[in-house]
């Protein structure tokens, strides 16, 4: 049942991803900028949906960015957290119980210094946008594509022929994050 709840969300993770790269690319053709923000700007929506409308639609995809950002950030946070406590504490997080981590006299100044560090980095750098892409084209094609496709395939490896199908579609999957992966990267390099 696992392995149909996986397939099942790869699948829609891929084609929810595909479609909104080939609508994005459909609607902005050649001016389709690299990072999708710019394009939903006031003035490139202003053509496509009229000034008043691509003002609306601007800053509802700005609110919904941050919005975004604002709660992945805790789900970002607390892994960040633990990895850090179990680098101060010199013990793996499994063995410490998570009632003793959270309750360990670092925790607290550990994740005051995270987050202010966090937002300091936020507030200060002009641009990050190069490391970002750098970063997000490898983490993102790797998360999404080659590291589903690649656990999809092991699962799969040993089982019925009926399975066939699914070992094709997951190295489909990992053919295709590999060649995303390596146009984010040439990206980064022009």
């Amino acid at each position: 049942r696992m392995n149909r709840v996986a397939a099942g969300a790869l699948a829609f993770c891929n084609s929810l991803y595909l479609v909104i790269a080939i609508c994005c690319l459909i609607t902005f053709g050649s001016d389709l900028d690299a990072d999708v923000l710019n394009n939903f700007s006031v003035d490139a929506m202003a053509p496509l949906a009229g000034p008043v409308l691509a003002y609306g639609i601007a800053v509802s995809v700005r609110i919904g960015y941050f919005l975004s950002l604002i709660g992945s950030f805790a789900l970002c946070m607390y892994p960040l957290k633990h990895c850090c406590l179990e680098a101060l504490l010199r013990k793996k997080y499994h063995t410490i119980g998570a009632v003793a981590a959270e309750s360990h006299p670092i925790t607290l100044p550990l994740t005051v210094a995270l987050t202010v560090g966090m937002y300091f980095v936020a507030a200060y750098v002009p641009s990050i946008w190069l490391l970002l892409s750098l970063v997000g084209s490898a983490a993102a094609t790797l998360m999404a594509f080659i590291f589903p496709g690649a656990a999809t395939f092991m699962v799969c490896r040993n089982a019925r022929r009926s399975h066939r199908w699914r070992r094709i579609a997951a190295v489909f999957v990992v053919i295709l994050g590999g060649l995303l992966f390596i146009n984010g990267f040439l990206t980064f390099l022009v």
